[in-house]
């Protein structure tokens, strides 16, 4: 069975830093695992740079690319599960 909530999305965002830019990806998965196509992925800033959103693909995979150095505020949202959020700091890398 299905449990009808988001897995720890927090412990599956990552932060990768490069040369000039930083890429937040992840995974969006249940409980037991199993990858949720289709969650939509909202990163938002104070900065200038505000809002993006991206769709979490068939394996459950986001991407943010090109992102500057700062604090960043992630919310998972699929229909008929659970919202959830979390914050990720570039000084942590």
């Amino acid at each position: 069975m299905r449990f009808r909530h988001l897995l720890h999305l927090f412990a599956l965002a990552s932060l990768v830093a490069s040369a000039q830019s930083l890429t937040i990806s992840g995974t969006v998965a249940d409980i037991q695992a199993v990858p949720i196509a289709d969650t939509t992925v909202t990163l938002t800033t104070s900065s200038a740079a505000g809002r993006r959103v991206a769709t979490s693909n068939g394996t459950g995979q986001y991407s943010f690319s090109n992102l500057s150095e700062g604090s960043y505020h992630l919310t998972f949202e699929h229909a008929g599960l659970d919202r959830k959020s979390t914050r990720l700091n570039s000084s942590h890398v």
